[in-house]
């Protein structure tokens, strides 16, 4: 007894064929969102045949009749070889010297999980109504016996999935720098999710630009330019607040694209999958995944990932966009605090300088001067005092001018004065 999924295949397909004392078996699980057959293993009992099928070799049951039939019906369908038999089955059965062919359906909790192909090259072998049961019953147990194997596996998958994510919550929530938690994206989802691509897109709501900070190809980075808010793949996952899978024949990534008013912005992309990162009732962006030689769509589980992924990124950029705001805010309000602070000097500056030099007034305005220039940062300043004799302003000091007073001529502020 062994819950090794590689281990069991193995174990059923030399059981049947030593059950049915049969010379082939292919053992093939069935895709119930592709609607195809995929080898998992090709045993020959001898061991002298080559032309064994490789595994993950698919077959479409749109392709193949008798499979579909079998697959369908759920019964054993037996073969053989005869010109007036599925033409394509004839014709693989002839090219490997077959002349009875069993499917045997797998069937788990009245439901098809795959299909035993059984052949014998033995002239004039007839099958009794008991062996077509006993191979009935065999492919019950064998499917039982796959279920069991692949619960196990998918088990202890999603456990050590489970920790990883934990681990990279962890990591995403103890820092404040986008640029380290894209890099922990970058370097952990697509190992989560088997994708070929992964980015992260931010929306700014108030400019309604999407920027990409990050995206990666098989660990290389590459950049993606920004975009305004359309109809688009990112656009439609902000817009909608909710996941968008796509990927598949039935339907297309076109019909999809078409039906939900998407205008392709993924390029050649066969498969996608984007959640939105949300925190509160903001969306500040989306997190993705998406292939180019893959085309079946990505999963439950995958999208289960990346949503608890997404809401935690999502909460901590939005943490990171505030304190980065509220720094900004401190900085700007430091500058003004240090600013009102320098006036201040300045304006004690200069009352100190006009109490303790009284006999020299003349002196004290002219420093007076000097200090308020300097703390307004002003290239010149001019001290315009009133003339009661002659009822009119003149120019007592000025800063930053030429020493020769001839040089420049009257200071625009001296003619202001005399206008007055």
């Amino acid at each position: 007894f062994t819950l090794d999924l590689d281990e069991v295949f193995q174990s059923v397909v030399r059981l049947t064929v030593q059950a049915l004392d049969m010379d082939d078996c292919l053992l093939l699980l069935y895709d119930n969102i592709e609607e195809e057959l995929e080898v998992m293993v090709d045993f020959n009992r001898s061991g002298t045949r080559d032309e064994l099928a490789e595994p993950k070799t698919t077959f479409s049951l749109f392709e193949y009749p008798t499979k579909r039939h079998a697959m369908q019906d759920l019964q054993v369908v037996i073969l053989r070889y005869d010109a007036t038999n599925d033409p394509i089955e004839t014709e693989d059965m002839r090219e490997r010297g077959v002349i009875t062919r069993i499917f045997v359906p797998l069937k788990a909790r009245d439901e098809g999980i795959g299909l035993l192909q059984v052949d014998s090259t033995v002239p004039h072998r007839l099958f009794t109504h008991r062996e077509s049961r006993m191979a009935q019953a065999l492919g019950a147990q064998a499917a039982i016996a796959i279920e069991n194997a692949r619960l196990s596996t998918e088990t202890a998958n999603q456990v050590a999935q489970s920790l990883v994510i934990n681990d990279l919550s962890r990591a995403i929530s103890s820092t404040m720098d986008i640029s380290v938690m894209i890099r922990i994206i970058r370097e952990q989802v697509p190992y989560l999710t088997d994708a070929q691509d992964v980015y992260v897109a931010l929306y700014d709501a108030k400019t309604n630009i999407i920027t990409f900070p990050m995206a990666a190809r098989k660990g290389v980075e590459y950049s993606i330019d920004q975009r305004v808010l359309g109809v688009d793949e990112v656009s439609f996952i902000i817009k909608n607040r909710r996941p968008l899978p796509l990927g598949g024949e039935h339907p297309s990534i076109e019909e999809v694209r078409r039906n939900l008013g998407i205008i392709n912005g993924e390029g050649s992309a066969k498969r996608y999958l984007g959640v939105p990162l949300i925190a509160g009732d903001l969306v500040v962006g989306v997190l993705a995944v998406r292939d180019e030689i893959e085309s079946r769509p990505f999963g439950l589980n995958d999208q289960r990932i990346l949503t608890t992924i997404g809401t935690q990124l999502g909460a901590t950029i939005q943490n990171a966009q505030l304190f980065a705001e509220i720094n900004e805010r401190v900085r700007d309000r430091t500058y003004e605090l240090q600013q009102e602070r320098d006036r201040l000097d300045t304006l004690y500056r200069v009352t100190s300088e006009l109490v303790s030099t009284q006999q020299d007034m003349s002196a004290a305005l002219n420093r007076a001067l000097a200090f308020i220039a300097e703390t307004v940062d002003a290239d010149e300043g001019v001290l315009l005092l009133y003339d009661v004799g002659i009822e009119r302003l003149y120019c007592h000091a000025s800063a930053y001018a030429p020493v020769d007073p001839e040089a420049r001529g009257k200071h625009p502020a001296e003619m202001f004065g005399e206008w007055l």
